[in-house]
């Protein structure tokens, strides 16, 4: 199951780019970039609002559906440096 969509994955981004890079791979995975999410987190704990929005306006303009957007926030969110409180 993963093994083969990773093995599947690769082959696309080389295929498609010639090479394997975090930029290529998310290209072909058509997931969010986690370091867009991370400094959307960063914002929102720096009470960065106008930031925040800018963000998760980006990645809705980029065209990624909001369950891809959510998936990714909540996969960043879950190993980011802040408090367990502040995660919930």
């Amino acid at each position: 199951g993963d093994m083969r969509q990773a093995l599947n994955n690769a082959q696309s981004t080389t295929n498609g780019f010639g090479m394997i890079s975090r930029e290529n791979v998310f290209k072909v995975c058509d997931q969010p970039h986690p370091k867009i999410v991370a400094d959307f987190l960063a914002s929102c704990l720096k009470r960065e609002l106008d930031q925040a929005c800018d963000a998760m306006v980006r990645l809705w303009k980029e065209g990624y559906s909001a369950i891809d957007i959510i998936q990714t926030v909540f996969r960043i969110a879950k190993n980011y440096d802040m408090s367990e409180p502040v995660k919930l």
